[in-house]
C-alpha cells in the first residue's frame, strides 16, 4: 500500500510541475513562423511573379543521339525582383541554363533547356523540368513531351 501511495504522490507531483510550467510566462517556447503559411505573412506586400512562355512543350518525334535546345521566355510580372534559383530534372538527359541576373519588374530573359536524347531511355515519352524561384509558390513545372523515332535502328547499331 505504501508503494501505491508513493506512486500516486509522485505522479501528482510530476503532473503539477508539468502543468505549472505550461502556464509560466517566462518559459514560453520559441515559435518559428513560416512566412509562407504563418499568420504574419502579408499577401498584399509587393511580390515577384513568374510568367513562362511555355509550360508544355510538344516536340513530337525526336531523333536519337541528338541534343535539342528549348528556349523558354521567363518574365517578371510582379512588383519585386525575381530570382530564378535553379532549374532541374530528375534525369541527366536534361540540363538547364538559367538567367544569372535577377529580373526587375517587367524584365524578361531566356531559360534554356537542353534535352540530350542520347541519355534518354528509349521508352521515355517526356520529361519534367522544375524551375525554382523566390516567388509564392516557389516552383513551376515545364513538361516536355516527345517520342524517340527510329529506336529499333539505334538499338541494333549499338549492339
Amino acid at each position: 500500500m505504501r508503494n501505491g501511495v508513493c506512486y500516486i504522490a509522485s505522479l501528482s507531483l510530476i503532473t503539477a510541475l508539468f502543468l505549472g510550467s505550461c502556464n509560466n510566462e517566462n518559459n514560453k517556447a520559441d515559435v518559428i513562423h513560416f512566412p509562407l503559411k504563418g499568420e504574419h505573412f502579408d499577401s498584399s506586400a509587393p511580390q515577384p511573379k513568374l510568367w513562362l512562355s511555355d509550360t508544355l512543350v510538344e516536340l513530337g518525334e525526336v531523333k536519337p543521339d541528338t541534343a535539342y535546345v528549348i528556349p523558354i521566355v521567363v518574365k517578371n510580372i510582379g512588383k519585386e525582383e525575381l530570382i530564378i534559383k535553379r532549374a532541374f530534372s530528375d534525369c541527366g538527359c536534361v540540363v538547364s541554363e538559367i538567367p544569372q541576373q535577377p529580373l526587375k519588374t517587367e524584365e524578361s530573359d531566356t531559360l534554356l533547356i537542353i534535352l540530350n536524347t542520347k541519355e534518354v531511355p528509349f521508352d521515355a515519352t517526356g520529361r519534367v523540368v522544375t524551375v525554382v524561384t523566390n516567388t509564392i509558390p516557389n516552383n513551376f513545372k515545364i513538361r516536355i513531351n516527345f517520342k524517340i523515332s527510329g529506336v529499333e535502328d539505334v538499338v541494333q547499331s549499338r549492339q
